[in-house]
């Protein structure tokens, strides 16, 4: 579905009487067109259904099937057609799926012709299937087995505003990177950014996830609530912008007292050269798989995250706030949890003084 998909979709749905079903098949073919729009978008009105190829029946070679005498890769790879010795990736898809041996030859074969398509043509998950569209900045092999990580957050709040993976770990020390985004109500886009936060422990682990539009105050109320519960984790936002106005609700309405700033200010700011600084880290550490996420939404925006004409963005018709929002937490860590993992209450705060913090 290219651009002009969407006006002829949304032509056919005001022809649809009430009652009547619209049903859109697609092959995904890149992250950022229509169909991964529509794919993506938690509010859809859409029923979504993945169909992975392994639900085919006819996918699969046995052992002593005819057919692989007169298929080249076997001729070339004679050993897969005995007993197979499976790779960690092979048996990683056996684990989440259920896949079976004649199921991975058939795989084999098809990777090979296929190459870097496969995962296109032969879905495995509704977040490799769509392939990255021109260069991006991660590297796509490394998200590849992220994506395969991910898995459905097994607490979910406030309608899937907020993603909990792991509960709060008494004396662990959390971070909180927020990326605020104006919801503009008099002007509302359906296609807008939205206020993200991301909840990283300090080995590095991706814990919950904020995301919604709100305003810099409903922002700044969740995003308080959810760090007061993560042991008091350090936020850190943005101080350009929207987001000095979450700084300001943060310190003045809910009086939240571990809000980070190097040299005396809250927040980060941002700039040419702090955005390729951020950047330059956060590829580092998503490359070389120092941190954990099960967060497929994640994994999708860094797929899509781009430079274009020297600056970082999202791919057009993405979003880059779940990146940005990591970004900034890996920022915070550097000298924002300080010592041992000992338990301390800080009173100044009367909203969230009760809040435990690693010090």
């Amino acid at each position: 579905m290219d651009v002009s998909a969407r006006k002829i979709r949304e032509g056919l749905e005001q022809a649809i009487p009430l009652g009547g079903k619209l049903t859109i098949e697609n092959t995904p073919n890149g992250e950022g067109g229509e169909f991964h729009r529509l794919w993506t978008d938690e509010e859809s009105p859409y029923t979504k259904v993945f169909l992975p190829w392994y639900l085919h029946g006819d996918y699969s070679l046995g052992r002593n099937d005819e057919r692989l005498e007169s298929v080249e890769y076997f001729i070339q790879h004679p050993q897969d057609c005995g007993e197979l010795t499976f790779t960690a990736d092979e048996l990683q898809l056996m684990t989440n799926f259920g896949l079976v041996e004649d199921q991975i030859r058939w795989r084999r074969m098809k990777v090979a012709e296929t190459k870097d398509m496969f995962l296109q043509w032969y879905p495995e998950d509704p977040v490799t299937c769509f392939l990255n569209a021109g260069d991006g900045v991660f590297n796509p092999t490394t998200l590849t087995y992220l994506a395969k990580m991910c898995v459905e957050a097994p607490m979910v709040e406030e309608g899937g505003g907020v993603k909990k993976w792991e509960l709060p770990m008494y004396g662990e020390k959390y971070i909180m990177g927020v990326d605020a985004a104006d919801p503009n109500p008099r002007n509302p886009n359906p296609d807008g950014d939205f206020c993200v936060g991301v909840v990283m422990s300090s080995r590095l682990r991706h814990v919950a996830t904020l995301r919604g539009k709100w305003s810099p105050q409903e922002f700044a109320f969740k995003a308080a609530k959810m760090a007061s519960e993560y042991n008091g984790a350090y936020i850190v936002p943005e101080r350009n912008g929207i987001g000095a106005s979450v700084i300001l609700a943060l310190e003045h309405i809910e009086k939240y007292p571990y809000v980070f700033g190097p040299e005396g200010r809250k927040g980060w700011v941002s700039n040419a050269m702090s955005k390729i600084q951020l950047v330059t880290m956060l590829k580092d550490v998503v490359d070389s798989l120092a941190f954990h996420t099960r967060d497929s939404r994640l994994i999708s925006e860094l797929r899509t995250f781009r430079r274009v004409d020297g600056k970082y963005r999202a791919k057009s018709g993405t979003h880059d706030d779940m990146v940005i929002a990591l970004g900034l937490a890996f920022t915070g860590f550097e000298g924002a949890i300080p010592g041992p993992s000992t338990v301390v209450r800080n009173t100044g705060s009367s909203k969230y003084g009760w809040a435990a913090r690693g010090k």
